[in-house]
């Protein structure tokens, strides 16, 4: 049995791991099913493209494992051929790992403000390991015993391994091209960071799983090599559709961001530190438990039993804040009948917080029925 412990259990691990990755690929699928929205026609037909030869995939492999197990149980001399579904592993494998290698060369394409080089150089080293994988299917169709698959060892080699420098020089180029792309903006920063670490999980595991599949082809006995060989068109599928699914979480992520970022320099626009409100005004603070989400604190307006059609107060103050010293009025000017109409009034208070230039109150804008609330209905003693 050590014969068929070796040959059969590598098919069979390797068919296992590929329906465990299968189930991944299902609950990618329904969240790009029920998280995108006017998906672009090229990135929809993409995604069933690669699903239909991921499932084809999946079954060549299950037929493989029947025709050992079943057809022919106990066969020893089977064993000297190559099954004839998993001689479509190969194309099948080279098929899927160019639909999203290609999607990666476009990103980063898009990345490199539109540059050509790169993503010409991607889209070269995916077409060849294409046209190596039709090769290697073609060859194991013509020559299906073992031996004469043997002597096309550099073939095979060679596919695996262009397919682990491409997967290489896509993660290369992707963290570069982000890298370039931060800012002094930690926010920004943060959710560039995610997407880095995003794009190495993914990457990482194509090409360590073609790198292992063609090092133990070349070198190791037996057909181990199948083990590794039967999930890459699996794990090229979670790349690909993990990627389209982190649009949504990046995008919200980004709009926070945004929100924290308006909030910011709301305050140095008015000629304030970033952590000094405007007075009087609503500040941007931070809910407890949800660091990512601001909150715009509201005036207790906005809950009192008059309703003036705002959520808070409708009072609105003009603020110089270029002035940088002190500015002392004319409290003649503010006395006199011209200015005043005949009432006295104080000279307008200059306001320094603390860390930030001076600034002052030039008008007060009050609504007509704020100074005069709508009665409700009832007659003071006074009135009476």
């Amino acid at each position: 049995m050590g014969a068929f412990d070796s040959y059969v259990g590598a098919y069979l691990l390797g068919t296992l791991f590929n329906l465990f990755l299968t189930g991944i690929n299902w609950s990618q699928m329904v969240e790009y099913w029920r998280c995108t929205q006017n998906e672009r026609w090229i990135y929809s037909l993409a995604v069933y493209t690669i699903l239909f030869f991921g499932f084809l995939h999946t079954g060549t492999s299950i037929a493989t494992i029947y025709i050992m197990v079943v057809d022919n149980f106990g066969v020893v001399s089977q064993f000297a051929r190559c099954p004839w579904p998993f001689a479509m592993d190969p194309i099948i494998t080279a098929i899927i790992a160019f639909i999203a290698q290609t999607f990666f060369a476009y990103r980063v394409y898009i990345l490199s403000n539109r540059k050509l080089v790169l993503p010409g150089f991607i889209l070269f080293l995916t077409l060849l390991q294409l046209s190596f994988g039709a090769y290697c299917t073609t060859y194991a169709y013509l020559h299906p015993l073992w031996v004469e698959i043997a002597t096309i060892k550099w073939a095979v080699a060679l596919w695996l391994y262009l397919m682990a420098f491409g997967d290489i020089v896509i993660t290369s180029a992707i963290i570069y091209y982000l890298n370039q792309a931060k800012t002094g903006f930690n926010p920004t920063n943060s959710v560039i960071d995610r997407i880095i670490k995003h794009i190495i999980a993914n990457n990482a595991l194509t090409a360590i799983a073609a790198a292992a599949s063609s090092i133990m082809f070349v070198a190791a006995p037996g057909v181990y090599h199948v083990i590794a060989g039967l999930i890459i068109a699996r794990f090229y599928i979670v790349s690909f559709l993990g990627s389209l699914n982190s649009r949504v979480r990046l995008s919200e992520d980004l709009n926070t961001t945004r929100a924290i970022g308006r909030a910011y320099t709301s305050g140095l626009d008015s000629g304030m530190g970033p952590s000094t409100p405007i007075p009087g005004t609503p500040r941007a603070t931070m809910r407890e438990g949800k660091p990512n989400r601001p909150h715009i604190a509201r005036s207790h307006s906005s809950r009192s039993n008059f309703n003036y059609g705002q959520d808070s107060l409708p009072i609105q103050v003009t603020i110089d804040s270029t002035s940088e010293q002190y500015i002392e009025e004319d409290r003649e000017m503010w006395d006199s009948d011209k200015h005043a109409g005949g009432h006295r009034r104080e000279a307008p208070t200059t306001l320094t917080p603390n860390n930030s230039p001076p600034f002052r109150v030039l008008s007060l804008a009050v609504p007509e029925n704020l100074l005069h609330p709508p009665s409700s209905g009832r007659t003071t003693r006074e009135e009476k």
